[in-house]
């Protein structure tokens, strides 16, 4: 029975290989971009909110009359502690956003070297619809990862990427990078 199974199994994924290999880009939800670009602005801001709150009691008097700085050195090093945190931060958000930009490029560079059969789903069957010119004889239009191309009929490759228009449709556009979260605003010092 289970030499059946999988002849089935190899079976219909052999058939169905070219359908699924011809890629799927998950949706984009630019509010959630949005979402995760907040939360990190919230977790910069809160840290150096907390590192504030160090210095600020590193000068205060402490408790029974103890002059400031009584405690200075433990205070240096919540202070080096916090600020290291700010920067571990700062370096993983820009690690993040980096992979996501050596990601895109990867995917930009192996386009032109893709095959899009002329039933695949990818090709844009009215491309007036989308605002693009008739093709060239022997060449139509496919929509791979965001972009429009330009296929040639008979080697099945890709041979032009059309730059983006305004006019094109943005719902399936892959993540970009979001712009790097700002430096936050420092409180001032108590007494000023």
């Amino acid at each position: 029975m289970k030499p059946l199974l999988l002849a089935c199994f190899a079976l219909v994924t052999a058939a169905g290989g070219p359908a699924l290999a011809q890629g799927f880009t998950p949706p984009r939800f630019e509010g959630l971009d949005q979402q995760k670009q907040t939360q990190e602005q919230t977790t910069l801001d809160a840290q150096q909110k907390r590192l504030q709150a160090e210095r600020d009691k590193a000068v205060t008097p402490g408790p029974n009359g103890r002059p400031p700085g009584a405690d200075a050195a433990a205070s240096a090093l919540r202070q080096s502690a916090l600020e290291d945190q700010i920067h571990r931060t700062e370096v993983r958000q820009q690690q993040e956003r980096l992979a996501l930009a050596r990601e895109n490029a990867a995917t930009d560079l192996a386009l032109p070297n893709r095959r899009i059969a002329k039933a695949s789903v990818l090709v844009v069957p009215d491309p007036v619809r989308y605002g693009l010119p008739s093709a060239p004889p022997g060449q139509y239009y496919a929509r791979v990862d965001d972009r429009f191309v330009l296929v040639d009929a008979a080697s099945e490759l890709v041979v032009k990427i059309l730059d983006p228009q305004p006019t094109d449709p943005s719902a399936d556009l892959p993540s970009r990078p979001r712009p790097p979260a700002q430096p936050p605003i420092p409180i001032a010092p108590p007494g000023h």
